[in-house]
């Protein structure tokens, strides 16, 4: 047998779940953190804060997973080594979105200046509707400035959305192939 070709070895079954002592006294420790929490701060924060812990360790187990996976793949089937070609390699189609370019500065501030005006109004008048008997001027100030912010980020990213799908679309029609079975 030659030492080029990988060893063949036979797919582990995967174990069952398996956990210690320490593993099931840190889950009912958590648990009852959980439930002092409830008691303390209600129970809409605590689904916020049980959420955001799942999802931390929902990231984490499944980024030891793919660890694990993707070192047992690549021991079993190692990629082959890669030869680069000879000369430089030809452009195939449109390469204008590979290119850096500005945005319309004035369609950008256009749509941006839209968001935030929009967003103030909408802000504003959503803060005047929520029945918020405390809410002074300052607070209503400084919540139509912040959704005056959001708005003009929604607006830049609308703007700048629009401007690279018109782009794309141009050079699509512009770089169209022939039909086949023409010419």
């Amino acid at each position: 047998m030659s030492s080029s070709q990988p060893i063949e070895r036979p797919l582990a079954p995967w174990r069952p779940l398996q956990f210690s002592l320490r593993a099931l006294l840190l889950a009912i420790a958590g648990l009852a953190a959980l439930l002092a929490l409830v008691n303390v701060v209600g129970a809409g924060w605590t689904l916020l804060v049980a959420f955001v812990v799942l999802l931390v360790a929902a990231h984490v187990a499944g980024n030891s997973l793919g660890t694990a996976l993707r070192d047992r793949a690549s021991d079993e089937h190692p990629l082959p080594p890669f030869d680069a070609p000879a000369g430089p390699v030809p452009r195939i189609g449109p390469q204008q979105l590979a290119e850096r370019a500005r945005l319309c500065r004035l369609t950008v501030g256009l749509f941006t200046a839209i968001g935030a005006g929009l967003g103030a109004w909408l802000g504003a008048a959503a803060l005047a509707e929520l029945h918020l008997r405390g809410l002074t001027d300052g607070g209503l100030a400084v919540g139509t400035f912040s959704a005056a912010v959001i708005g003009g980020f929604g607006g830049f990213l609308c703007s700048s959305f629009v401007l690279i799908v018109r782009r794309a679309w141009r050079e699509a029609v512009v770089h169209r192939d022939p039909p086949v079975g023409s010419g």
